[in-house]
């Protein structure tokens, strides 16, 4: 094959996975805003994530909700998913009574919830820097409605590069 007719097939390869990315995968970018999801995310990391069914999101998995209000979002982990029991007591969580094992979580507050439902259409959200997080300890319980995306990846700084967990 000659050279100059690999250049093309190699452009049209990357429009479409560029259309597929931002038209069928609904691909969203954001700049994380705070330390409350440290180590995990850091402030100012760069991250990308897709659009999500509410079937498509699991336990522990990172997702982006706004308020409601125009450019403002919060990133926080999945941790309580619909229709369990969710409490806490000093810092330790619990699910449906048992205690639910969190490695992703450095610094621990000292927070004690009385259990509580979470609405079929709902999630529970914590960031991983509990002692600095704005999560679902005071938003309540976030329904599906809100939820923009699920993190996938983050793209900025370099030495940053790669899939979240």
């Amino acid at each position: 094959m000659k050279k100059g007719r690999l250049s093309p097939w190699l452009a049209l390869a990357f429009f479409a996975l560029v259309l597929y990315l931002f038209d069928i995968k609904q691909i969203k970018f954001y700049l994380v805003p705070s330390e409350s999801m440290s180590p995990t995310l850091k402030q100012s990391d760069y991250i990308a994530g897709f659009a999500a069914d509410p079937e498509d999101i699991l336990r522990f998995d990172i997702i982006i909700f706004t308020s409601g209000r125009e450019d403002d979002f919060y990133v926080k982990r999945v941790i309580g998913m619909p229709g369990e029991t969710i409490s806490m007591f000093n810092g330790y969580v619990y699910i449906n009574g048992r205690l639910l094992d969190e490695p992703f979580v450095k610094y621990r507050s000292t927070d004690t919830i009385v259990s509580q439902r979470i609405p079929e259409n709902a999630y529970f959200v914590l960031g991983d820097n509990r002692v600095n997080s704005f999560d679902s300890r005071f938003l309540g319980p976030i329904p599906f409605a809100l939820v923009e995306a699920k993190v996938k990846f983050i793209y900025n700084p370099i030495n940053r590069i790669g899939l979240v967990n």
